[in-house]
C-alpha cells in the first residue's frame, strides 16, 4: 500500500477554503468515481476501490492523506503531483 500526504498553506477565509475545497470533491468525484462525504464542516472521507483518504481544513492550511491500494500505488508520484498542482493553484 502506498500513501500520499499533501499540504497547501492558504490566507483564506475559512468558508471560502471550504466552498473551493467542496468543488474541488465534486470534480473529483466525477472524474475518478470518489465517493466523497463531508465529516463535520472541515473534512471530507473520500474512498472508491483501491483508495481511501481524507482531507482536513486547518486556519492556515489543508492536508490530504491517501492510501492507495497495490494497483494504484505505481502512480503515486504522479497522484501526488496533480494534487500539489491543484491544490497550489485554488488555495495560493
Amino acid at each position: 500500500m502506498s500513501r500520499v500526504n499533501v499540504s497547501q498553506g492558504h490566507d483564506k477565509p475559512l468558508e471560502d477554503v471550504r466552498e473551493i475545497v467542496g468543488d474541488v470533491a465534486e470534480k473529483l468525484s466525477n472524474r475518478y468515481g470518489l465517493k466523497a462525504k463531508w465529516q463535520g464542516k472541515d473534512s471530507i472521507h473520500f474512498k472508491r476501490s483501491g483508495v481511501t483518504g481524507e482531507l482536513h481544513i486547518h486556519p492556515e492550511k489543508v492536508t490530504i492523506d491517501i492510501n492507495l491500494g497495490i494497483l494504484l500505488g505505481m502512480y503515486a508520484s504522479k497522484i501526488e503531483k496533480e494534487l500539489k498542482s491543484t491544490m497550489a493553484e485554488k488555495l495560493a
